[in-house]
């Protein structure tokens, strides 16, 4: 760094920086050249630090902490432009530095997208997916499946499953979609592309499926079985006054008497009208659902009908 310094020194005022190579020297750029009126501070990273590319572990990492130290130089109102370049020749390097330092932004991927390739191998990486055409795929309904017995509902749902997950990773669609054995993991799924599944799948069959749904079913067949048992399985019927004063009792009895209040708390009115009590939180139920006076408050409860004080 001393040496470093003694460069700047001897050299008079800056007017850009650009840099490529040792991390460290990235770094002591950086500090002594924040009082500097720079026109430009420009790191050459690598597109390893951006893409997934297997293999380039060092690289990815040196290429992040680049695109990192230009992201905080950015945001301490100090000049920066990260270039996370893949191969490329000269002449199109320098072409895309000036295209760079034109642009507003502190970390740039000049890089070339074969996107025929694309097309034809797939691939898992979020960012790379954008550049590839999203299928569409015809789902079948509820009504349309009515009409199938078990195992053809069970081959349609699988094609389904299957054309949905090629459509969300951006996979080519014309042979069927990913594989019904592939686990979704290794196919390239994550938390984000797992709840874009779970709620294409949603909306064409008619469900609600959890959030975890894609991961709580390994591969598109394990998927499809299960979509078929939720479509077999006859609609939920709404609580009844039984099952609600059960679950009062049970969260009474476990000391958790300002839950079962706010649970037995009926939802606001629309207009105007008496605020609630500041010790309705907290303190006896509402007189809507109140301990049956026979009982304790760990046993059954029983609903108190309007009026009653007891």
């Amino acid at each position: 760094m001393t040496r470093a310094a003694e460069l700047l020194a001897a050299n008079g005022p800056l007017t850009a920086v650009i840099h490529a190579g040792d991390l460290d020297a990235a770094r002591h750029l950086d500090e002594l050249t924040r009082e500097q009126d720079l026109r430009a501070f420009v790191l050459f990273s690598s597109a390893a630090g951006v893409l997934s590319t297997a293999g380039r572990a060092e690289e990815a990492a040196a290429g992040a902490f680049l695109n990192a130290l230009a992201t905080r130089r950015r945001a301490a109102g100090l000049p920066a432009t990260a270039l996370a370049w893949d191969d490329l020749p000269d002449t199109e390097r320098l072409r895309l530095l000036d295209v760079a330092l034109a642009a507003d932004e502190p970390v740039l991927v000049p890089v070339r997208i074969d996107r025929a390739a694309l097309r034809e191998r797939g691939t898992t990486d979020p960012m790379l997916r954008d550049f590839l055409p999203r299928a569409t795929a015809v789902a079948p309904g509820p009504a349309d499946l009515a009409t199938l017995d078990a195992g053809a509902k069970m081959e349609v749902l699988t094609d389904l499953v299957r054309r949905e997950a090629a459509i969300v990773l951006r996979h080519d669609v014309a042979d069927g979609g990913l594989a019904a054995t592939k686990v979704f993991r290794e196919a390239g799924f994550d938390s984000l592309t797992a709840v874009e599944l779970r709620n294409r799948l949603s909306r064409a069959l008619d469900l609600t499926l959890p959030v975890t749904w894609v991961f709580d079913h390994e591969t598109p067949r394990a998927a499809a079985r299960d979509l078929l048992d939720r479509l077999a399985a006859p609609p939920e019927a709404p609580a009844s006054n039984r099952d609600f004063v059960g679950v009062y009792a049970a969260l009474v009895e476990r000391g958790l008497q300002p839950v079962a209040n706010d649970l037995a708390r009926p939802p606001p009115r629309s207009g105007t009208g008496p605020p609630p009590s500041p010790n309705s939180r907290a303190g006896s139920a509402p007189p809507r659902w109140r301990p049956a006076r026979s009982c304790p408050s760990s046993s059954a409860c029983r609903p108190s009908p309007p009026g009653n004080r007891c």
